[in-house]
């Protein structure tokens, strides 16, 4: 079978046994022919699943609000496991050699799949976690007068989850591949997108390991950087 990517466009308007099915079906085709247990999500084979969730979800003939949502595609039970296998093979023996990262990454179309995505890899891992918290208080400047800051405690903004920035509580170890958010130095490549990897995880610095572009193996320091969320649907910042 020579084809190497497979388009699926309008995926969240089709029942989830549909992905399972087609699942096995290309496992079948394609076994014994790179994998010998037969593993690979959809048979080694990269597939993109395009579609609007707000739009048409699977159709259930008399089915309550529960069987239609439980019918979608994100309720499939397609192994996360076999997907981490396939992008990252031998993630834990693998994941400090340079250029190990570099052709390989899971796309998530939201918050949530990253942090189930995160929750999964980040035990393959030895060793303990570091937790990292923010400090999030509103932007004075930004407070309205029929707007009282006392509104936005701590533990109201702590809550709060946007595109852009970290949420308030970070973990990692030493040799998980982070990406910087914001530009901290372009002569150097430290510029939003760069893909590092975590050498040293200090209290307010992490020491980290450029892994793409030019710049690949120079390392840097992190250090605390203040963010303000450019989401238009906020009607404060902070």
């Amino acid at each position: 079978m020579a084809t190497n990517l497979i388009i699926w466009d309008e995926a969240p308007m089709m029942n989830k046994m549909c992905f399972e099915a087609f699942d096995r079906t290309l496992r079948d085709i394609m076994k014994n022919v790179d994998d010998a247990n037969n593993t690979k999500p959809f048979g080694g084979k990269a597939v993109v699943l395009g579609g609007d969730f707000r739009q048409i979800l699977p159709v259930i003939n008399k089915g309550s609000r529960f069987d239609i949502i439980k019918a979608a595609i994100n309720y499939s039970e397609l192994p996360l496991m076999s997907l981490a296998e396939f992008v990252y093979p031998k993630f834990v023996v693998n994941m400090m050699k340079l250029g190990y990262f570099d052709d390989g990454a899971i796309l998530c179309p939201t918050n949530d799949s990253v942090e189930e995505v995160n929750e999964f890899m980040l035990p393959l891992l030895g060793g303990e976690d570091v937790t990292y918290l923010s400090s999030d208080k509103p932007c004075q400047s930004d407070v309205q007068d029929e707007v009282q800051s006392e509104w936005f405690t701590s533990e109201f903004l702590n809550d709060i989850k946007c595109s852009r920035i970290p949420n308030h509580e970070l973990k990692l170890k030493t040799g998980v591949p982070i990406m910087l958010l914001r530009n901290i130095d372009q002569a150097k490549g430290l510029c939003n997108g760069t893909r590092l990897q975590v050498n040293h995880l200090g209290k307010k610095v992490i020491s980290a390991t450029v892994i793409i572009g030019q710049n690949i193996g120079d390392k840097d320091f992190i250090p605390r950087v203040d963010l303000v969320p450019s989401d238009s649907r906020l009607p404060f910042k902070f």
